[in-house]
């Protein structure tokens, strides 16, 4: 079934509760493609988790700086 986003999973900031969904949707794909044993979209899904982990990561600490 997979993970599915949930208003209480809001921080209240629209840029970073989408990169959440995002994740979410990632994940998700990561299941479907480990489900499948379809390696070389799972290989590519988990490159993707990591590059838009990094992004989202550094966005969240720009946030936290400019909100003290």
């Amino acid at each position: 079934m997979g993970l599915q986003w949930r208003d209480q999973f809001s921080v209240g900031n629209d840029l970073i509760d989408a990169d959440h969904k995002y994740l979410i949707d990632i994940v998700n794909r990561a299941e479907v493609s480990l489900k499948t044993n379809y390696s070389a979209q799972l290989t590519a899904v988990l490159e993707e988790l990591a590059h838009y982990g990094q992004l989202h990561f550094e966005r969240e600490e720009l946030v936290a700086r400019a909100v003290h």
